[in-house]
């Protein structure tokens, strides 16, 4: 993190270390991460086990020369024969995180502690890896007893509002952004801002390009100023732009542990882009969301609980279907949830066989009988806060009769939300399709066409019952005005995921056309 650079501000560094009771072990734990490291040891022998310094050499020489398997073997050989020396454990962890191995790192970080608890407040290296593991609350105390030895770290702060944005959601992690002093690096105090939602990625990208310098001829600034916008188009959950700037930071080629955290948040960007691009390989032709077995591939948003939490088994498959039940609730208590699939679309076809079933759970609204919906174009499940009821998105709202009286369905509700209609801005909330009304339990087909920002059809019986076109973000909407960058408001992609509202819903087919 910010000891990175630490050749550049080496007199500040040193005030703050050297004074510290172990200074010898955090010494060496800023050497570890931040200083291209001298080559001078011999090529052929391997260090002492007691010689740190050495064995943190061969980790920077085998990550340089992609030597680390025979470095790993090196250093399990040390720690086998001094296994009481914390620092090696931490050169494996580093060593095995900077490489893609990052649940293998965790116990060896974790052991460093076990060893010498005095030193958890340095490991923000442990920080990021409880990051990429998943481990959101663990990482956010991690960073935040960090901020105790490194206060004036913006990086640090940085890491802890992602933490803070999978644990809360966005605007809540804007809130609660743990401010740093003084950090003198470009361009770090307006990413400070920029995480607050003070300053735009413009204004970070101008303090980037100003004053620009090269340190041992690698370009830091711009570095640290794209690998900091890649990771907060990921947070706000604009994947494309992420992946953009991510591969700008990485082909700078900056060295060192950051170098290597750039990389494997490259790695996983990519992953994830290939896991929900599976239709996309198959373009033109239907395919399957929901295997019929379990839900892999979709992730649980329930209100007042933590993304991943299914609280009382609200998503389940029975039966070859994804069905939703309150059994296990008490009463209802405005928690609706929202089953979201991996991976974001814009111009697709999507089919989903759906009925009604049982009674409305106790509690429920009264709009809310035989109501449920897919939500379009929607924000990313982590943006989303712990309280926050709806995702903002275009709901295609499911309706079942209640066996006498009209009730169509398909029709349009707009949380967070606007669209256009014959061309002009369409504000009210919800609006009627000319469906008919689909009475009892009976199994419906519904249909929609989502050519990204243009056109979004609803379709049922083979007949198009309702269409609109421009979906956009509502700037006076709480809950879209952390989504909306430099202005922009219009949706050209975004989430799908499947509502629970308070009544009883089975899902028998969920399937995909990619158009483009």
């Amino acid at each position: 993190m910010r000891k990175h650079l630490s050749h550049r501000f080496a007199s500040r560094a040193l005030c703050i270390l050297l004074p510290l009771v172990f200074s010898t072990w955090v010494f060496s734990i800023w050497v570890f991460a931040t200083l291209p490291l001298s080559l001078a040891m011999a090529q052929d022998r391997e260090p002492d086990p007691q010689d740190t310094r050495g064995w943190n050499n061969v980790v920077e020489k085998a990550l340089r020369e992609g030597t680390a398997d025979q470095a790993l073997e090196g250093v399990n050989r040390a720690i086998a024969a001094a296994p009481d020396l914390s620092q090696l454990y931490l050169a494996r962890g580093s060593l095995l995180f900077r490489t893609g191995k990052i649940d293998e790192s965790l116990p060896d970080f974790d052991k460093v502690i076990a060893i010498d608890p005095k030193v958890k407040p340095y490991l923000w290296q442990r920080g990021i890896a409880l990051y990429y593991a998943g481990k959101f609350q663990e990482g956010l105390d991690q960073f935040a007893v960090h901020r105790e030895v490194n206060p004036n770290d913006v990086e640090n702060a940085f890491w802890h509002f992602l933490c803070a944005v999978k644990l809360k959601g966005l605007a809540a992690a804007q809130k609660d952004v743990l401010l740093s002093g003084n950090d003198e690096r470009v361009p770090m105090m307006q990413i400070q801002q920029m995480i607050q939602g003070k300053a735009t990625v413009d204004q970070v990208i101008a303090a980037t390009e100003k004053n620009r310098r090269l340190v041992n001829g690698a370009d830091y600034d711009r570095f640290y100023g794209y690998l900091y916008i890649g990771l907060y188009y990921d947070a706000v959950g604009n994947r494309a732009k992420a992946l953009e700037w991510m591969q700008k930071c990485v082909a700078l080629g900056v060295p060192g542990y950051m170098g290597d955290v750039a990389k494997v948040h490259l790695d996983t960007l990519e992953q994830r882009n290939a896991q929900p691009a599976t239709p996309n390989q198959k373009k033109g032709q239907w395919v399957s969301l929901f295997n019929g077995k379990d839900l892999t591939g979709w992730t649980p948003k329930i209100r007042g609980f933590e993304l991943g939490n299914n609280y009382a088994k609200t998503f389940r498959v029975q039966d070859g279907m994804i069905q939703v039940r309150y059994d296990g609730y008490e009463k209802f208590e405005e928690r609706f949830g929202h089953l979201f699939f991996d991976g974001v679309y814009s111009k697709y076809r999507l089919k989903i066989e759906y009925r009604f079933v049982g009674e409305q759970a106790t509690g429920g609204p009264g709009w809310a009988i035989r109501n449920s919906g897919v939500m379009l174009h929607g924000q990313r499940p982590e943006t989303m806060s712990i309280d926050q009821d709806f995702p903002c998105s275009i709901e295609a709202q499911f309706l079942g009769g209640n066996g006498k009286d009209p009730r169509t369905t398909l029709n349009l509700c707009t949380p967070g939300t606007h669209v256009e209609m014959d061309g002009k801005l369409f504000k009210p909330h919800c609006t009627n399709s000319k469906s008919k009304t689909y009475h009892g339990d009976q199994w419906v087909t519904a249909e929609f066409e989502v050519l990204g920002n243009e056109v979004i059809r609803h379709i049922v019986d083979g007949q198009v019952v309702l269409e609109y076109q421009r979906p956009q973000l509502d700037p006076s909407d709480a809950n879209a005005k952390p989504l909306i960058r430099d202005g922009m408001v219009q949706l050209g992609l975004g989430t799908i995921s499947l509502q629970s509202e308070s009544h009883p819903i089975d899902f028998r087919k969920v399937e995909i056309m990619v158009l483009e």
